[in-house]
């Protein structure tokens, strides 16, 4: 009788706790109670339909998430007194396990077990319909029902499931509709499968007719007034009328009030078929406010605030989906779609697309770079190693890079709680050899090339150009960060890879190597190459001899690449990277680092100083 209490208060969409305590059901039931057991099952009973009433309605301050463990802790503890106190037992696990209703999902094997032996048709129905539609298991409860007694009022029930079931189901469901059903309340329901399984757009006048019926004159028949709306708003959007498909949502809450299911994703799909993004955004935040628990709403919001120009929240909104599904495939989250490798991989390469198009500068100048580095990383190794005994005589320098990327990466990781394990060791083992490559070939390519190793420029200049470089770079402050780094990004990706300045000292660290691998590749690796494309000498040029305007091409286009790419650039980038470029033909090789170093240097102790002051 509680179950069944629960059920109706469940299906009208009452507040079920309420109606428990308010309408006495709960006190009568424990003072009636035949035993102590009885008295510890009926509060569970009224717990688990008040915890399905919460999956789709929500309350603010909920925690679906521990109230689910805490209710299967409670229903793990109950000990029953006798076979029904075992049945309901297992009916209230059912009921929670399969709160999302997720299509697929077979019923946990312990508690298919516990029921598959009963003889009561009304458990062995809830059982059947638990499981997918279709599944081998289903048939098999379903053949148990029909063999049973066909006045039974489910029996029309039973019937209508085996047409779904059949290998052409749309051919079988007109059938037993035609033929008539031995319960006449199952005729909406076998009449609305009728209609979902035709063709959106082509439902026909006979189907209409019957569904706007149901829609427009007659009262509420369980869920089927409420899928009729939905299958004549989905055929009116399949003809293109998106106005008219919204109108059959709203009859139905005026009629009869919120619907069960919620209409808020159908309602937002059809204001983006015209281009009403901000509508379509708020019904579908709308929809996640009031409950629920496909999480896969939150992209589809997200996409829908980005199309309206609200990128800021858009931005939000993707990453609380990717944290979702993160916590979805590890387990963390017990409710939505299931989401494994793949399911993560996807919605990872889904949300990141968005992001290029929020930030498309940003990427295009991220992936510029890191395609340029891999270019000079391949170009320096292969030319280096064709005449190794010659590059060996930059061992040292290369050593020394290397060594110093490792150790700054080594405090980045430390200080900067950029976390540890294998991923963070084997970053710090690349970055460390593409410095050794970067700083050994680009040196050697250096030599072959003429440019000079050493600097002709005094050590008052270039003292003074660092000053300068670190009074620009103050000036500047740091570089507008996009909107999409979390802020708990390990600094090795955030500052190493991406180029984004430190949010604190102890990430500074990882600023050195970003430095070293991009310099090495724009100042040491890249104009050695334009110069030997161009077959021109930097060492004749200063002789007086050699092509003057192949190497300004030359260099031209050495500063090009290294304005476009480079994640730290001077106040303009082509003249800061024209500078430094010609820091590296007339000031040697450690000048450009050093410029450039200064200017770093002084964006980022403005930055910090700026936080500080915060």
């Amino acid at each position: 009788m509680h179950v069944f209490l629960a059920s109706v208060a469940l299906q009208k969409r009452l507040d079920v706790e309420k109606t428990a305590h308010d309408e006495h059901f709960l006190d009568a039931g424990l003072a009636f109670a035949r035993s102590p057991a009885r008295a510890e099952l009926l509060p569970l009973v009224w717990w688990v339909a008040d915890y399905g009433s919460r999956i789709e309605d929500a309350r603010p301050g909920d925690d679906l998430r521990a109230e689910r463990r805490a209710l299967n802790e409670a229903l793990d503890r109950f000990v029953p007194f006798d076979e029904q106190d075992h049945i309901v037992r297992a009916l209230l696990r059912l009921a929670v396990a399969k709160a999302d209703d997720e299509s697929g999902v077979e019923v946990p094997a312990d508690i298919a077990d516990a029921l598959a032996d009963e003889s009561d048709p009304v458990v062995l129905f809830l059982l059947a319909k638990s499981e997918p539609l279709g599944s081998d298991a289903q048939r098999v409860l379903f053949d148990r029902l029909l063999r049973g007694d066909a006045s039974e009022p489910r029996y029309a029930a039973y019937l209508i499931y085996d047409a779904a079931m059949a290998h052409d189901s749309p051919r079988a469901l007109r059938q037993l509709v035609a033929s008539g059903l031995p319960w006449p309340g199952y005729d909406d329901d076998a009449l609305e499968l009728v209609a979902a399984s035709r063709v959106a757009g082509d439902l026909g006048d006979a189907l209409g007719r019957a569904l706007r019926s149901l829609v427009l004159d007659e009262p509420r028949k369980h869920d089927t007034t409420e899928h009729a709306a939905a299958i004549l708003a989905k055929n009116d959007e399949a003809l293109g009328d998106y106005a008219g498909a919204r109108r059959w949502l709203d009859e139905y809450e005026s009629r009869f009030g919120p619907p069960v299911h919620d209409f808020g994703p159908l309602r937002a799909r059809l204001y983006a078929e015209e281009e009403l993004y901000p509508q379509a955004a708020d019904a579908m935040l709308a929809s996640i406010r009031r409950g629920g628990t496909d999480y896969t709403r939150y992209y589809d919001a997200a996409k829908y605030l980005q199309k309206s120009d609200q990128l800021d929240e858009a931005t939000r909104v993707y990453q609380f989906y990717l944290v979702r599904v993160e916590d979805r495939a590890r387990g963390a989250w017990p409710f939505g779609p299931p989401a494994g490798a793949k399911e993560l991989a996807i919605a990872y390469a889904k949300v990141w697309g968005h992001f290029c198009e929020i930030t498309p500068r940003f990427f295009a100048a991220a992936a510029l770079k890191s395609l340029l580095e891999l270019l000079a990383v391949t170009a320096a190794a292969l030319l280096a190693a064709a005449r190794l005994p010659r590059a060996r005589s930059f061992l040292l320098p290369a050593l020394l890079a290397a060594e110093v990327v490792f150790f700054a990466g080594l405090f980045a990781l430390e200080l900067g709680s950029a976390g540890g394990g294998l991923t963070a060791w084997l970053w710090l083992s690349t970055a460390a050899g593409r410095a050794f490559v970067l700083v050994g070939g680009g040196l050697y390519l250096s030599a072959m090339a003429g440019l000079p190793r050493h600097g002709s420029i005094p050590a008052w200049a270039l003292v003074t150009g660092c000053t300068v470089a670190a009074a620009l770079g103050r000036l500047a402050g740091a570089p507008p960060a996009p909107r999409y780094v979390l802020q708990g990004m390990p600094a090795v990706a955030r500052l190493g890879e991406l180029g984004l300045f430190p949010q604190r000292a102890g990430e500074i660290p990882a600023l050195v190597v970003a430095l070293v691998h991009a310099d090495a590749a724009l100042f040491l690796v890249w104009p050695a190459l334009a110069f030997a494309a161009l077959n021109v000498s930097a060492r004749h040029l200063r002789a007086g001899g050699g092509r003057p305007a192949a190497a300004g091409a030359a260099l031209a286009a050495a500063a090009l690449f290294a304005a476009a790419a480079s994640p730290f650039a001077f106040l303009a980038a082509i003249p800061g990277a024209i500078v430094l470029v010609a820091a590296r033909v007339r000031g040697g090789a450690i000048a450009p680092f050093l410029l450039h170093g200064a200017f770093v240097a002084g964006g980022v102790f403005a930055t910090l100083w700026a936080r500080r002051v915060a």
